[in-house]
């Protein structure tokens, strides 16, 4: 298992939505991103899915490739929730696109 700080997990796919991204960028992205791995993480504000805002948990993911290597799929498990995230290459754009669904209903693209 892999110790990583979650919000890192959260910052690299935004930066990455901001600038072109080839299939190669994206293989190599997801490359580093497969497996599983366990950190801790603080929700920040009241109502998060995942436990009470300033409480440190211990979260848990399982990253998998899927729709034949064109989308990484994240289950995140940590305190009180769960949290799906998947992110795929978009080749017409060459960008990266997400969605974020979390067990209290939340839901960001």
């Amino acid at each position: 298992m892999r110790v990583i700080l979650w919000i890192s997990m959260l910052l690299i796919p935004s930066t990455c939505l901001a600038q072109e991204m080839s299939r190669s960028d994206f293989e190599a992205f997801c490359d580093a991103m497969l497996g599983r791995w366990v950190g801790e993480m603080t929700p920040v504000a009241q109502g998060d899915a995942f436990g009470e805002a300033g409480k440190t948990i211990t979260s848990y993911a399982s990253i998998g490739m899927t729709e034949d290597g064109n989308a990484l799929l994240c289950k995140i498990y940590g305190g009180e929730g769960t949290g799906t995230w998947l992110i795929a290459h978009d080749a017409r754009a060459k960008r990266i696109r997400t969605m974020w669904v979390n067990s209290a209903g939340d839901v960001d693209q």
